[in-house]
């Protein structure tokens, strides 16, 4: 009987070393397992470059076409304006890194309050008139000089266009698109060119008898960047 025991106490023995070792196993097969995960998730969250990404070469040769086709032009017409004041042709605009963040984060989040998605970023080329202010009365840094602006764009009656964000006297708020946020009657795509030929008096009058009256308005229009002229060096970029 006692011999039994010692024997059964000898498998027992061999058992638990042997589930042991299967639990080891498996433990490093679990971990080996969550290590791989760990590796997964980390290579998801690397960004790849984006296909519009183009080269030193291509951005190079885009910046020397500019200052051949188009410098020399906006100097001539420039001086031919004012001939005695010298005009450099402003070659970038800059925004610091922390602004565009910002910007970013505000055009969503004010998309979010509207339920809309935003669907692109649009830039504008433009121009500062030859003005100290603004109508509103806002000091114009770059008098003259080209400059640009940015909107964002969501699908608004099925089209693609530029909008602002609203809210009405009963606190709803909505996006809409910036032709009818200027008065012009939704869908007139056509609108913008057939007024370019009036007066401006006219054509900020026009708008304002076909606008719609919103409690508030919200901007996504981004301008106001600082607009500098070519390195000292002009065909380095």
């Amino acid at each position: 009987m006692t011999h039994s025991k010692r024997e059964i106490s000898k498998v027992l023995a061999v058992f638990y070393i042997a589930l042991s070792l299967m639990s080891c196993q498996n433990q490093k097969k679990e971990n080996e397992k969550l290590e791989e995960v760990i590796i997964d998730q980390k290579e998801d969250k690397e960004v790849h470059a984006p296909e519009q990404i183009v080269t030193i070469e291509q951005a190079k040769t885009m910046y020397d076409n500019y200052s051949k086709r188009r410098v020399g032009l906006i100097e001539k017409y420039e001086t031919s304006v004012k001939p005695k004041e010298e005009f450099h042709v402003a070659r970038l605009i800059e925004y610091d890194y922390e602004t565009i963040k910002n910007y970013l984060a505000f055009i969503e989040q004010e998309a979010k309050k509207a339920d809309v998605e935003i669907s692109s970023l649009r830039f504008y080329f433009s121009n500062y008139a030859d003005e100290q202010t603004f109508k509103d009365g806002e000091k114009v840094k770059h008098p003259r000089q080209n400059s640009l602006f940015m909107l964002p764009t969501t699908t608004l009656n099925g089209k693609e266009v530029g909008f602002l964000i609203t809210e009405d006297e009963k606190g709803k708020i909505k996006a809409i698109s910036i032709q009818e946020g200027l008065g012009l009657k939704p869908g007139s795509m056509g609108a913008i060119h057939e007024m370019r030929t009036k007066q401006e008096a006219g054509f900020f009058s026009n708008f304002s008898k076909t606008k719609t009256i919103f409690y508030s308005e919200q901007s996504l229009i981004m301008n106001r960047g600082g607009a500098k002229p070519p390195p000292e060096n002009t065909s380095d970029f």
